[in-house]
């Protein structure tokens, strides 16, 4: 028998409330929207859609191990601290996670993020290609990387205070949508709100 924050996790994974709000952010951000359990592994993946560049540096020994080891750290820090934080990936991509609580409990963080932001992350990513010798390998690396989106300090604002929110509203409203089913609560007014503020965080970052 798991803890009760992993008891509430699980089931917090199957509910359609919480699939809705998620795509709502992804729709509107392009970004991806995933969970991690508190001992830092997926269970769950709400519309991967990983960057070509990401699936090029995890199929690369040397660049899964720092990607593994950055997301494991960021989650820790975000759980420790309570706040959403923000991770320059060794790679030289920005990422964001923040901790969910339910009943008080810690019982995951919803992660995001691998997008660019200007020469803040150019610089790690130079030096990230260091560490290859293969001028063809180099050279798809930085295909791939320059075409991953560039956000602005707007943008990225917008970002983090969406998913501040989704945080906020699985605090207040988890056991809801997780006792109900799926049925009554996902038609309240309460859903439509949350989702219209997601959508306008970021479309007001234009």
């Amino acid at each position: 028998m798991g803890s009760k924050g992993d008891i509430i996790y699980y089931e917090l994974l199957d509910s359609q409330v919480l699939y809705n709000l998620l795509k709502t952010f992804h729709d509107e951000t392009g970004l991806i929207i995933n969970m991690f359990d508190i001992h830092g592994s997926y269970h769950k993946f709400y519309f991967p859609d990983p960057r070509p560049y990401c699936e090029f540096v995890n199929s690369i020994n040397l660049g899964k191990l720092a990607c593994d080891s950055t997301e494991a750290k960021m989650c820790k820090e975000a759980a420790s601290s309570k706040k959403t934080v923000l991770f320059l990936c060794p790679a030289g991509l920005v990422d964001i996670a923040t901790p969910v609580f339910v009943q008080g409990i810690h019982i995951g963080n919803l992660f995001t993020g691998q997008f660019r932001a200007t020469n803040y992350t150019e610089n790690t990513f130079k030096i990230f290609l260091r560490n290859f010798s293969d001028k063809s390998r180099k050279e798809l690396l930085k295909e791939y990387y320059y075409s991953t989106m560039v956000f602005t300090h707007k943008e990225i604002d917008a970002v983090k205070n969406s998913l501040n929110f989704i945080k906020n509203f699985i605090s207040n409203y988890g056991e809801n949508f997780i006792y109900d089913n799926k049925n009554d609560f996902k038609e309240m007014d309460i859903v439509s709100k949350a989702k219209k503020y997601i959508r306008e965080q970021y479309q007001n970052s234009d």
